[in-house]
């Protein structure tokens, strides 16, 4: 998870807990599994809507054009979070997101590498007045936005590290369902208030980067009734003759 004062991005396999996180050189990285497909979770602890222009590889989850601050995002009530599945490909309806060999991923299906290992989310808080100020109850907790404000020729990613041979990206999964609509959000500000970004590679090249990889065995959980319901063991030269 990173944690941007109010705001939090959890990447997470699907139907599983967050992926394990490693702090190397100042960036945030997760192990990215071929053929896993995962979620982004996006949080809002705040007390007024804010928005979440979300980026995989470079690339606008909304629209899958290069993404920069002023690209379409989603909005999310305070104390809310929203569970992004994959790329939206219309108002009812996502591609799942993969981890994928990077020759296989959705950008550079589109022909735009240069960024594939990244997942990004650049964060807005909504400008308030007296006439957009409602009640929380009343507010819609995971509607698509269409931004207010020109798009920004800040990327919302930087190159890939120089030092670095990428080689998983995010691919586009399977159709699921994940309805969105379009709300009017009103930015209080064209640059972001905040980033969060998480890096990811397969778990040979974290290890080749020199990250120190947590094991995957799994973990012992607590037994209430060890010995299950079997019977009593017989004592060394037991027999069935009655006593």
């Amino acid at each position: 998870m990173v944690t941007v004062s109010q705001f939090s991005m959890v990447i997470r396999p699907k139907a599983r807990t967050p992926a394990d996180e490693y702090v190397h050189k100042g960036r945030t990285w997760i192990e990215g599994r071929e053929n896993s497909n995962y979620v982004v979770d996006i949080t809002n602890h705040g007390f007024v809507r804010c928005m979440a222009v979300l980026s995989v590889d470079g690339m606008s989850v909304c629209d899958g054009q290069p993404a920069s601050y002023g690209s379409s995002g989603f909005v999310i009530a305070p104390s809310q979070t929203v569970t992004v599945p994959g790329w939206l490909v219309n108002n009812t309806t996502a591609a799942e997101f993969v981890f994928a060999n990077r020759k296989h991923s959705y950008a550079q299906n589109q022909n735009s590498t240069d960024n594939v290992g990244v997942i990004g989310a650049a964060w807005f808080v909504e400008q308030v007045s007296a006439t957009n100020m409602v009640p929380v109850t009343t507010i819609d907790q995971s509607w698509f936005a269409t931004p207010i404000y020109a798009a920004s020729t800040a990327q919302l990613v930087g190159a890939q590290l120089r030092d670095h041979k990428q080689s998983m990206g995010t691919g586009f999964g399977d159709a699921t369902a994940f309805g969105t609509a379009n709300t009017r959000f009103v930015r209080s500000s064209n640059e972001p208030v905040a980033l969060s970004l998480i890096y990811y590679d397969s778990a040979t090249n974290l290890q080749k980067m020199g990250i120190q990889m947590r094991s995957r065995a799994a973990k012992h959980a607590p037994d209430a009734f060890p010995r299950g319901s079997g019977y009593c063991n017989p004592p060394p030269k037991w027999t069935t003759q009655r006593w």
